[in-house]
């Protein structure tokens, strides 16, 4: 198995250093400037990287990479529940990261931004295909479901059958149903909508201050809260930002199985 990692104790750094092509030279430089990024002990961390190539700067040509560290102790968990399982582990990733890849297109332009919003809202931001920033966050659509289901008296699996069915598109009096379920549902889905944008919003500022961060231009919106009617055009207004759900039609024999599965709320390593 490949295993995707979405945590909000997993930090994300994008360092620009000496213009360096050797691989061993860059691992050293990370070794040497990470620990100046990394808000954890490094000898507690499991740290890794990825090159971006050679960018242009204000101070000069550099070699822009994205370091990657977790604590030791949270992959071991990982790796220990998937072994007494009986499986092997073949690679241990970022969900953001498998993520970007399954989504990203190779002309895809600078600074998009991504958003699977399930158990976790997980934010990535990307750049030809590479991602730059990950930031996982409390909330997503099992909230606004588990808020649903609080204020109504609904079990989470009828909640959840209430937000598919009520979306945020069809005008109430033409929703079948319990009157007042189908109004108390738009409700929840619109607050749901203000607070995920509002926690995509702040994910989004942390990166802009960072001294290298893109320009962020658009937004693609993944997971289960995609294919709700409505959700994406309700989020990119609350969001002010143009906002794609990464929705597929019907059969997947006309659709990229990768965005399918995607849109369904799982993360792809590869597709064949």
């Amino acid at each position: 198995v490949r295993v995707g990692i979405a945590n909000q104790r997993i930090v994300v750094r994008t360092l620009d250093l000496p213009p360096l092509t050797d691989e061993k030279a860059i691992a050293s430089a990370v070794k040497v400037e990470a620990p100046d990024h990394i808000p954890m002990p490094i000898d507690e961390a499991v740290l890794d990287h990825r090159s971006l190539g050679v960018v242009e700067t204000a101070g000069g040509p550099r070699t822009r990479v994205v370091v990657v560290a977790v604590r030791r102790e949270m992959v071991e968990r990982y790796a220990d529940a998937i072994r007494a399982a009986g499986l092997k582990i073949e690679g241990v990733d970022l969900s953001a990261f498998a993520l970007v890849r399954a989504m990203a297109s190779s002309g895809d332009d600078a600074g998009v931004l991504y958003v699977h919003a399930a158990g976790l809202t997980n934010v990535a931001v990307a750049s030809g295909g590479s991602c730059l920033f990950t930031r996982a966050a409390a909330g997503g659509l099992d909230s606004i479901v588990q808020t649903l289901a609080e204020r109504r008296g609904l079990t989470l699996e009828h909640a959840e059958q209430w937000i598919g069915h009520v979306g945020l598109e069809t005008p109430l009096d033409a929703v079948d149903g319990d009157g007042e379920v189908v109004a108390a549902t738009r409700v929840v889905l619109e607050e749901g909508v203000h607070q995920l944008a509002d926690t995509v919003r702040n994910s989004l500022n942390f990166y802009r201050m960072q001294q290298n961060s893109e320009t962020v231009s658009r937004a693609v919106l993944t997971g289960p809260a995609a294919v709700i009617g409505g959700f994406a055009a309700s989020f990119a207004a609350a969001l002010g930002m143009p906002v794609d759900a990464a929705v597929v039609g019907h059969a997947a024999d006309t659709a990229d199985p990768g965005r399918l599965a995607i849109a369904a709320g799982l993360a792809v390593e590869s597709v064949e």
